[in-house]
């Protein structure tokens, strides 16, 4: 059976071992500070609004629903975006964030007495407004963080040249 996935994909789909966000977190050197691959299975679903797919991949009692990559660090990837304290930076947290219905705003990161943007002036590239952060409130975060301490587990695999992987 495992033949027909690469080295790469069986240590996503077929882990050696899941580390939950305790376990990244104490051996979050042992991470590679390299390219790679990262799948987070989760050991409860969040509130999804639409029913799922029946045949999602599920390895060790998980159901895999996220495989991301970081085309320059692995160990930051995981560690700083999905497991901090914020939405920004991680789909993952946000998406979830947005499933319980946790409300998103944007902080002002520097002079929060400021006035607000008003207009498309103040947004870059990627429509995200200049100066802002954008989070959930302090006490959502850390439901979320609490939440997904209690059921998220990682995988991952270091590589450079197959980062197509997550369009398998």
């Amino acid at each position: 059976m495992l033949e027909k996935y690469t080295k790469n994909e069986q240590d996503l789909l077929f882990p050696e071992q899941l580390f939950s966000i305790q376990e990244i977190q104490e051996v979050k050197q042992s991470i590679p500070d390299a390219p790679g691959a990262y799948a987070a299975y989760f050991k409860e679903l969040p509130p999804f609004p639409k029913p799922l797919p029946k045949d999602l991949h599920v390895f060790c009692n998980k159901t895999l629903l996220y495989i991301g990559i970081s085309e320059k660090d692995l160990r930051t990837r995981i560690n700083a975006q999905h497991l901090g304290n914020s939405a920004h930076g991680s789909t993952t947290r946000l998406s979830i964030g947005v499933m319980f219905g946790y409300e998103l705003r944007d902080h002002r990161k520097k002079n929060p007495d400021e006035e607000p943007f008003n207009d498309d002036r103040d947004k870059n590239k990627k429509g995200r407004i200049k100066g802002y952060t954008t989070k959930f409130t302090n006490t959502n975060e850390a439901l979320l963080s609490d939440w997904l301490g209690s059921n998220v587990y990682f995988a991952y695999t270091e590589f450079e040249d197959e980062l197509d992987i997550c369009e398998r």
